[in-house]
């Protein structure tokens, strides 16, 4: 309860000051001190090492006796195999992997293929016929297998897209309203499929703010304090994660890579069309992917939801 309460409060824009003991604090103040320093240096060492291949990243990768630095010319490989063209800083390399471990980088990807079911439909494809191939050699186990369809479908189905709406900085959300309401029982529809995909429960007395902002986590994205009317309590999109231009590069970077492989795909099913003699009709993709680029409408009047 402490820690939820501590959480309400910054949220609602106060600003708190723990006081567990002077020298506890700074022992505390130290190691967290040391612990963000060694993730920056990480950062720029990832960032000033030698480029490799992929490949050579992958079969570096199942060596178990690895050096510091090739671990950093492992990482800035599956960096620029998974985000082509992009800029590797030492900033974003520290906020993309090191910061939070990944999860930053994980929700934009994940927001990204929310706007590209195509794109994500191949990628978990392609997971599942290797996990598979692996599997029938012994390799791996099917709870290895890990995609991401289950989760943008237990998004989606949960409702939180129509009441949230991300180009729309501007409105203003209560859990009192209609709207919140209309959205937990639609959530509470699909409450076994969201426990499943993304481990949130969801209950009859759930705060449909406080939902809307752990499904909206998953995908980057935060609902702020705003104002409080009376006892209802209102919030609003953040607008520096919204338009976070390292996430943009993120998008720019995967519209790159999903447009080289619509490529690929449309020419492999060429191919293999002139082979079968079944002619241009079993063209499953097109040459040109279809990018839309997020960039968020920002309305002068305020809308309350």
């Amino acid at each position: 309860m402490a820690v939820q309460l501590r959480q309400e409060l910054i949220d609602e824009g106060h600003f708190i000051i723990d006081k567990e003991g002077d020298e506890k604090t700074s022992a505390g103040d130290a190691v967290s001190a040391g612990k963000e320093e060694i993730k920056l240096r990480d950062a720029n060492l990832t960032a000033i090492a030698e480029d490799i291949e992929f490949e050579d990243a992958l079969e570096l990768r199942h060596q178990a006796a690895r050096t510091t630095e090739e671990d950093h010319k492992i990482n800035k490989a599956f960096l620029k195999h998974d985000l082509p063209e992009l800029n590797l800083t030492a900033d974003f390399i520290y906020e993309a992997i090191h910061k939070d471990n990944g999860r930053w980088l994980n929700q934009a990807k994940l927001f990204w293929h929310l706007e590209h079911r195509d794109a994500l439909a191949h990628k978990d494809e392609k997971h599942w016929k290797s996990k598979l191939s692996q599997f029938s050699k012994g390799v791996t186990c099917l709870w290895d297998v890990k995609t991401d369809m289950p989760k943008i479908e237990a998004i989606t189905n949960s409702g939180v897209l129509d009441w949230i709406k991300l180009d729309d900085l501007e409105a203003q959300y209560s859990s009192e309203s209609l709207y919140g309401q209309e959205f937990l029982k639609k959530a509470l529809a699909s409450n076994k499929q969201i426990k499943i995909a993304l481990g949130i429960t969801v209950k009859d007395d759930s705060s449909p703010i406080k939902l809307a902002m752990r499904l909206l986590a998953r995908l980057g994205f935060k609902l702020a304090y705003s104002k409080k009317n009376d006892s209802v309590k209102y919030y609003k999109l953040d607008a520096e994660l919204v338009n976070d231009p390292d996430r943009q590069a993120v998008f720019d970077a995967l519209n790159f890579k999903w447009q080289k492989e619509v490529v690929k795909i449309a020419e492999t099913h060429y191919l293999s069309a002139k082979i079968n003699g079944t002619g241009e009709n079993n063209f499953l993709y097109k040459h040109e992917a279809q990018s839309r680029e997020f960039k968020p409408e920002k309305l002068a009047e305020n809308h309350v939801v």
